[in-house]
């Protein structure tokens, strides 16, 4: 239904308060200026009506969001936008764990990156396949970058728009357009998608880092196409060194309640 104007009011607060607000450096005045006196909307026509407004879409008439955690909430999403596309981008596992690694997330914590990347493809994949095929489409980033003209060709046909040549300079038109914040986290978005960036495991990564990982994530990896590459020997190594650090995991959890217990009491 229609959003009171309260719920109007806490809606702009909660806009201002989120980091990508600032990210998008937007001045507070468009923000108001979107969403004061007009007519009832609803959540939906709030949030579409944001991001057109205010996010330096100069005219363009598709808004989205690249936000890994929205994996989680897909059929909260779905019943908000019933016209949504989702498109779930794929990449190696073992990639992810690279790049995520290098950016410092996670405490740079392999288990707690592997059991993200399960977690949020894992939800993903669930939700997305149980859609209509009209609305949940998968790409693989290696496909991507091998052959990009015919994935944007296959991603504008589940969108319903027209291909055209210079989305393949997108790295060239969006200079000027993109925040120094989004710049921090994407670095490479000034140049084209390279095979570089694909199968980089092969050389960053060690053979019991690669096993380890494989043992963590071969379920959602067979999920999703990812074929493990480790032989017998590293995957028994790889099972080895995940149970000894889920153990460990659990070892450390079990010390810091005891000695809260212990301490506790002492207190007392």
């Amino acid at each position: 239904g229609n959003l009171s104007k309260e719920q109007v009011v806490q809606a702009r607060e909660i806009v201002k308060n989120e980091g990508w607000w600032r990210g998008w450096e937007c001045d507070e005045g468009v923000l108001n200026q979107c969403l004061d006196g007009h007519e009832p909307m609803d959540l939906a026509t709030l949030i579409s009506r944001v991001y057109v407004e205010t996010s330096g879409m100069k005219g363009k008439v598709r808004w989205g969001d690249k936000t890994p955690i929205y994996a989680l909430d897909m059929p909260q999403l779905a019943a908000v936008f019933p016209q949504a596309k989702f498109i779930h981008l794929i990449r190696d596992a073992r990639d992810v764990v690279i790049s995520i690694r290098n950016a410092g997330w996670r405490d740079q914590d392999l288990r707690r990156i592997c059991r993200m990347w399960s977690e949020f493809t894992r939800a993903a994949v669930m939700s997305g396949r149980a859609m209509n095929s009209s609305n949940y489409l998968e790409l693989h980033y290696e496909d991507l970058v091998d052959d990009t003209e015919r994935e944007l060709k296959r991603l504008c046909a589940f969108l319903g728009e027209d291909f055209e040549p210079a989305m393949l300079e997108s790295h060239v038109s969006q200079k000027g357009e993109i925040s120094v914040l989004t710049q921090q986290f994407h670095s490479k978005l000034h140049r084209k998608p390279s095979t570089s960036d694909t199968a980089r495991w092969k050389k960053e990564l060690r053979p019991l880092e690669v096993a380890t990982i494989e043992a963590h994530l071969e379920p959602v990896m067979r999920l999703v196409g990812q074929a493990p590459a480790s032989g017998k020997g590293w995957k028994v190594l790889g099972l080895l060194s995940a149970f000894t650090a889920n153990s460990l995991c659990w070892l450390q959890i079990w010390i810091q309640k005891a000695r809260n217990r212990i301490f506790g009491e002492r207190r007392e």
